[in-house]
């Protein structure tokens, strides 16, 4: 049978792709042989986001976030009808137009159950809130629910998305800083979309093309 294996998925810690004695070097060894590496696509695309959002904010020695944790206090106070969708200069650039065009006829596919991936709850929020960044409106709803800010950890990205997309919604009540944009521009016009792509295997596709293309409009 071990000489039948050629590659192995893994998740990307440190206890499987260390060098020297990570499980995958260790795994080679034992076979005497070199094997095809997969990473896990759900920890990959955590790698990405969680680079994305320490670049400009840096990293978190804590596990509450002083940002977030200060937006969850104040949110009983936020007009939940009171929001403004995303607005910068840069939206009129021809790339960032097309993505936005592709993200919104995507996201609404998907809500309305015409691709065939049934979304979690938090997936679900994500992509509605991403529709509202957008300047859309949710395809079941013409005036938004917000949900109650809920528990986050510094590890759990979703989390730290949805609590950026809300800031930023609500930035005329809540302190905002440019980072916000910055990170908006990404994940609204890049990321959400590919997250909900790599869960399902029919929908899949890679987007490093798009990343790269993007990386020249947006600089964190």
């Amino acid at each position: 049978m071990t000489s039948d294996v050629v590659a192995m998925c893994f998740d990307t810690t440190s206890t499987n792709n260390r060098t020297v004695k990570g499980a995958c070097s260790l795994l080679e060894s034992h076979l005497n042989k070199n094997l095809i590496y997969i990473p896990c696509r759900h920890h990959v695309h955590e790698l990405i986001v969680g680079g994305v959002f320490s670049a400009p904010f840096g990293p978190s020695r804590s596990p509450n976030i002083a940002m977030l944790e200060r937006f969850q206090q104040y949110w009983p106070n936020i007009d939940r009808q009171n929001y403004a969708s995303l607005s910068d200069p840069r939206l009129a650039d021809p790339l960032l137009q097309e993505l936005k065009s592709s993200t919104v006829s995507f996201l609404k596919s998907v809500l309305a159950g015409r691709t065939g991936y049934m979304p979690r709850d938090d997936n679900k929020e994500l992509m509605k809130l991403c529709l509202l960044i957008l300047g859309e409106s949710p395809i079941d709803q013409s005036v938004y629910r917000f949900r109650q800010s809920e528990a986050y950890h510094m590890a759990t990205w979703m989390s730290k998305v949805i609590y950026n997309f809300k800031i930023y919604l609500f930035r005329d009540q809540f302190h905002l800083t440019r980072h916000h944009t910055e990170l908006c521009l990404f994940v609204s016009h890049v990321y959400v979309k590919s997250w909900i792509t790599f869960q399902s295997r029919v929908m899949h596709q890679s987007m490093t093309c798009t990343c790269l293309k993007i990386s020249n409009v947006i600089q964190l």
